[in-house]
């Protein structure tokens, strides 16, 4: 019997075609194996929301949500209510994440007993990868010290963030994210991430940072759900 906790990955889908079946591979094929996996069509144009389906036939874990489009708030915060696990992590659909990323991630909040996990990632594109982190070093947070995180997350020096916006590569205690992802509006279309993001971390008590797991990677290019302004 599997005794590790159940973690939700959640992914917003919208026009993502090319790319989609490699981002929900990536993630059916972590070394971590209780997780569900809930992909949220959030009215895609294109053959993403039969890809989704396509992959749900074959594995039990995946659920897929369709919906009217919406926005990435409105998809994340649909797929956030409707899944079950203890901890939550997100992936967006023209990315994919590396087959220990999950399991890495888990080891490093339940030794540290912290309220969210937050790693670094790797950017790619044709020409190739570079790894990145945050502003903030590798190490676990609390006291004195997450009240000093706290007062840098967003701003540590000029337009540099000290923890990245991002609602993916980390992974949050379900606990943390419900105090906050209902009051986020649906209709924000420029640092919507950012928004779910900085209150959850306001709200912890202990926070992890581990700069080198870089297994969240993250496809440059232009036009997605997540990748595109209004």
């Amino acid at each position: 019997m599997n005794n590790n906790p159940l973690i939700s990955v959640i992914v917003p889908v919208y026009n993502a075609g090319m790319y989609i079946r490699q981002c929900i591979d990536s993630i059916a094929n972590q070394s971590y194996e209780n997780i569900e996996i809930i992909l949220v069509d959030d009215g895609s144009k294109d053959d993403s929301g039969l890809i989704c389906d396509t992959c749900a036939s074959g594995d039990n874990r995946i659920q897929v949500i369709h919906k009217e489009n919406e926005g990435s708030t409105a998809a994340r915060k649909t797929g956030i209510g409707k899944s079950t696990g203890r901890y939550v992590t997100f992936v967006d659909a023209d990315d994919f994440i590396e087959a220990d990323y999950i399991m890495r991630m888990y080891e490093i909040i339940i030794q540290s007993d912290a309220d969210v996990f937050v790693g670094g990632y790797t950017m790619f594109d044709e020409s190739g990868e570079t790894s990145k982190g945050n502003k903030i070093s590798s190490e676990v947070y609390t006291g004195d010290a997450l009240e000093d995180l706290k007062s840098k997350m967003i701003c540590t020096g000029y337009r540099e963030f000290g923890i990245g916006p991002t609602v993916w590569g980390k992974l949050f205690k379900r606990d943390v994210l419900e105090q906050v992802y209902l009051q986020e509006p649906d209709n924000i279309s420029i640092g919507d991430d950012a928004a779910l993001v900085y209150p959850c971390l306001a709200i912890c008590n202990k926070i992890v940072v581990n700069n080198d797991i870089t297994g969240y990677k993250y496809r440059i290019l232009g036009e997605s759900l997540s990748h595109t302004s209004s």
